[in-house]
C-alpha cells in the first residue's frame, strides 16, 4: 500500500511533523499568555497598596523568567532548535510533577478538612467524652489560638488597608477565640475540604497541560533529531 511505502510515508510523516509543531506552538502561547495575564493581575493588585513598588517588580523579574519557559518552546519550534526545545520540554515535565505533588497535597487537605468538623463536634459538648476528653479538648483550643494567630499575622502581612485589617483581625478573633472556637472549627473544615478539591481539580488541568507540553515537545526533538533539516514549510 502507498501509505507503507517510502513515497507514501514521507507525506504522512511531514503532516505529523507540522501538527506537533503546531501543537508546540500553541501549548507555549498559552503558557505565555497565562503568565502574562497573572503578572498583569498581581501588578494591579499591589498597585492599590502603599508602598508596594519593591514588590511590583519582583512580579516583573518572575513574570520574566516564567516567560523563558514558553518562550523556549516558541522559538525552538520556528527555529527547529533542538536545545531550545529540550528545555522546554523538560521544564514542562518538570512542572507537571510539582502540580501531581501539590495534588496530592489537596488531597490531604480534603482528609484534613473531613476530620475537622468530626474532631470539633466530639468536643462541642460541655462534658467530657470518650470521643473527646479533657486533654483533646484542650488541644482543640490550643490549635485555635495558634490558628488565630497565624491568621492575623497573615492579614498583617497582606495588601488589605490598615483599616480592612483591623476590622478583619477582630473578627477572626471573636471566631476562634474559646466560645466560638469548636463551631468554628466545624466550618473551618467545611471550607478546607471545598479549598482541596478546587486545589486538586485546578492542578490536575495544569498537569494535564504542562505534561502535554512536555510530551510534545520532546517528540518534536526527536523528530528534529532524526532529520535537522526537514522542512516546515
Amino acid at each position: 500500500p502507498l501509505a507503507c511505502s517510502p513515497a507514501g510515508s514521507a507525506p504522512r510523516r511531514m503532516g505529523n511533523f507540522r501538527e506537533t509543531t503546531r501543537c508546540v506552538l500553541c501549548l507555549s502561547g498559552f503558557a505565555a499568555v497565562m503568565v502574562l495575564m497573572d503578572v498583569v493581575a498581581q501588578i494591579i493588585m499591589y498597585s492599590r497598596v502603599p508602598d508596594s513598588k519593591f514588590k511590583i517588580i519582583a512580579v516583573c523579574i518572575a513574570g520574566i523568567i516564567a516567560l523563558a519557559v514558553p518562550c523556549c518552546g516558541w522559538q525552538g519550534a520556528r527555529d527547529r532548535s533542538d536545545s531550545l526545545l529540550a528545555c522546554f520540554s523538560c521544564c514542562s515535565y518538570f512542572s507537571g510533577v510539582v502540580d501531581c505533588l501539590v495534588q496530592v497535597l489537596g488531597v490531604f487537605v480534603v482528609i484534613i478538612g473531613v476530620a475537622f468538623p468530626n474532631a470539633s463536634e466530639a468536643c462541642a459538648a460541655d462534658a467530657s467524652t470518650p470521643a473527646c476528653d479533657e486533654e483533646h479538648r484542650k488541644k482543640m483550643l490550643e490549635a485555635c489560638k495558634s490558628l488565630a494567630l497565624n491568621i492575623n499575622a497573615s492579614i498583617i502581612n497582606s495588601t488589605l488597608s490598615p483599616g480592612r485589617v483591623e476590622n478583619i483581625t477582630a473578627q477572626a478573633d471573636d471566631l476562634l477565640n474559646e466560645q466560638n472556637c469548636l463551631d468554628t472549627m466545624q466550618y473551618l473544615g467545611y471550607g478546607l475540604s471545598v479549598l482541596g478539591v478546587v486545589v486538586v481539580v485546578a492542578r490536575c488541568f495544569d498537569m494535564c497541560f504542562h505534561c502535554a507540553s512536555g510530551f510534545y515537545g520532546s517528540k518534536l526533538r526527536h523528530m528534529l533529531l532524526e532529520d535537522p533539516q526537514r522542512d516546515m514549510t
